[in-house]
């Protein structure tokens, strides 16, 4: 087999074909091609803004469903969550059959689909379904590879957006040192009511810190106003170490 369209005959028909014939080629993917097939759609996006998800199938009571329902059932959790809250290792309820994974797929290979960016839903012995890693298709680092990261972003971005235009200062002021000075107040009150909500001891604050480095009126947009705030992110839990030492006798 050359490609998807051409084939490469060990020997051709004893006759000349005179009418043209439709025929089939039917190849058995290993588990490593079904891999690198799911890498290649994930290296296809490379964006924080699209997940591939692992199964394809995904059964509940003996039927198996279409993998959308598993993404749905992502999309339902992160809806039902904080913006900021990880969900890697959560349990995923309305299913209890994850064997397209579990059977089809080793270590190696899910290790692999993981590394470029795949959101694999999976089992324990327990049978207990849950996701493996909360991964976007864009590993370029921990800001856009993980859910919980961007959806925190575009959460906080939005707040910004609503807390902004819910003080109608848009059309109804000049740009001057008074406006300027109110708005830097303003900033800091809201940084403040983030970094200060409570939400969970152990999840915290969607921000641990905000500065605002930059406010000032667009050097050539003369109407327009300049803001830009850094901002510390709560990273997810992820890795453990722990060494144990065992004293001397």
């Amino acid at each position: 087999m050359i490609s998807e369209e051409y084939l490469r005959l060990v020997s051709g028909p004893s006759l000349p074909v005179s009418v043209a014939s439709r025929f089939e080629a039917w190849k058995d993917n290993t588990a490593d091609d079904m891999a690198q097939q799911v890498i290649d759609l994930s290296g296809s996006f490379g964006s924080k803004r699209a997940r591939v998800v692992i199964p394809d199938k995904i059964g509940e009571g003996g039927t198996f469903m279409n993998g959308m329902f598993a993404c749905c059932a992502l999309a339902g959790l992160r809806s039902g969550v904080w913006p900021h809250q990880g969900l890697t290792n959560v349990q995923v309820l309305g299913f209890d059959d994850c064997s397209r994974v579990t059977s089809l797929f080793g270590g190696r290979q899910l290790n692999d689909m993981a590394a470029a960016g795949v959101w694999i839903i999976t089992e324990d012995n327990a049978g207990l379904i849950y996701t493996r890693h909360q991964l976007t298709t864009d590993m370029t680092d921990l800001n856009s590879r993980e859910d919980s990261m961007v959806s925190n972003i575009d959460a906080l971005s939005y707040y910004y957006l609503r807390f902004f235009r819910g003080a109608r200062y848009i059309g109804r002021h000049n740009i001057t040192p008074g406006l300027i000075a109110q708005l830097r107040t303003d900033f800091a009150s809201a940084a403040s009511a983030v970094i200060n909500a409570t939400v969970s001891l152990t999840i915290g604050p969607q921000m641990l810190s905000a500065t605002l480095t930059r406010l000032e009126r667009h050097p050539t947009l003369l109407d327009r106003m300049i803001a830009q705030v850094n901002v510390d992110l709560p990273e997810p839990f992820n890795n453990f170490d722990i060494t144990l030492y065992v004293l001397a006798q």
